[in-house]
């Protein structure tokens, strides 16, 4: 068992053998080189980023917008950049339609607060929108007018249900797509 002795200098510790032996053992730790303290900026620098976007999303809430419009706009209100996001996420675009971007924007999209179903109905929101689709907005206006209040988000799947009807079989695989990827960012 290691000693103290006090009686001739309380600040002197003998360690037992062994532990002096593994002790002297092991290699020197080095310092940290510069590449490593620029990853550790880097993770710092999305994490905060999406911190402040996970804020802003809770004090918005869902506004019927196409994902990456959305989340730039919450950049804008957080007024913090997204640079850090897009390296972390290793895309430079949340619009596109390309799996990877597609995976990555769910990615964010969860990382902020977003439950799947909103994220997937935002993303549809976008692939309407660049399918050439009736504005969704209207779509929901149209069923207001008619009498049926909901929940926004329960109105816009209906509306998307409508649209998406109305897709050829291309746009329908490709919806099937986007779909798969969501559900892979959440599992």
């Amino acid at each position: 068992m290691a000693k103290w002795d006090e009686e001739e200098n309380a600040d002197e510790f003998t360690p037992e053998p062994w532990l002096a032996e593994v002790l002297s053992a092991a290699a020197p730790v080095p310092a940290p080189d510069e590449a490593f303290r620029g990853r550790c900026r880097a993770a710092g620098a999305a994490a905060l980023t999406v911190a402040t976007l996970r804020k802003e999303r809770q004090r918005v809430g869902f506004v019927p917008l196409p994902l990456a419009e959305y989340i730039h706009g919450l950049v804008k209100l957080a007024e913090t950049p997204l640079a850090p996001v897009f390296a972390w996420l290793g895309v430079t675009d949340l619009a596109s339609t390309e799996r990877r971007s597609v995976r990555a924007a769910a990615r964010l999209a969860r990382e902020v607060g977003m439950s799947a179903r909103e994220a997937l109905a935002h993303l549809r929101i976008g692939f309407a929108a660049q399918a050439g689709s009736a504005p969704v907005s209207l779509l929901v206006a149209r069923h207001r007018s008619a009498g049926r209040w909901r929940a926004p988000l329960e109105e816009y799947e209906d509306a998307l249900e409508e649209i998406e009807g109305g897709y050829d079989l291309d746009s329908l695989r490709k919806l099937r797509d986007l779909r798969s990827e969501v559900g892979a960012a959440y599992k």
